[in-house]
């Protein structure tokens, strides 16, 4: 039983480091296809002209939602998944095996290894701007045109396709 918590404990800490990864990936080239400067360069460039810091905060944070709005349409259904499986086997899945395998004392223990594993693990994924993940970011976007096609979604098939190009431009494809 001792085996199957570590498996647990190492396989959420391994989708937990992945989600953590795809996650700052999809936020830096959702950043670069906004072509939009990023909220700490808005709130340096507010606090310059004399405004206060949490109208300098206010502005930034209105105006990166076109960011948000790019890292939105770029980011895969897949990772969505990932989103919620990892708080779900983190909170419940392994400290019940935790409990399983031990006593009650494990179950709250197991939580914060796994957490510690899940950022220590992300730093063995490649970078934001690796082309590993761009590839990633193009796979989950022609997914997406083929769904929407499939439902006669042209706006939103244009949007992929949009997106699609600014992946394949810096893949140099």
């Amino acid at each position: 039983m001792i085996i199957t918590l570590i498996i647990a404990v190492l396989a959420t800490a391994i989708l937990g480091g992945y989600t953590l990864a795809f996650e700052k990936a999809t936020r830096h080239w959702g950043q670069v296809f906004a072509d939009s400067p990023t909220e700490e360069d808005l709130v340096f460039e507010a606090r310059m002209q004399g405004k206060t810091e949490p109208y300098a905060k206010g502005y930034a944070a209105g105006y990166s939602i076109t960011i948000r709005g790019a890292q939105d349409a770029i980011t895969p259904p897949a990772q969505k998944t990932r989103d919620l499986l990892f708080p779900v086997f983190t909170f419940i899945v392994v400290p019940i095996f935790a409990f399983i395998a031990f006593r009650w004392w494990a179950a709250p223990l197991v939580m914060p290894v796994t957490f510690i594993l899940a950022g220590i693990l992300r730093s063995f994924f490649p970078a934001p701007p690796s082309a590993y993940f761009l590839r990633e970011i193009r796979r989950g976007l022609e997914k997406k045109k083929n769904s929407y096609g499939q439902h006669g979604d042209t706006l939103r098939v244009e949007a992929c396709q949009f997106f699609i190009d600014k992946v394949q431009a810096e893949l140099g494809e």
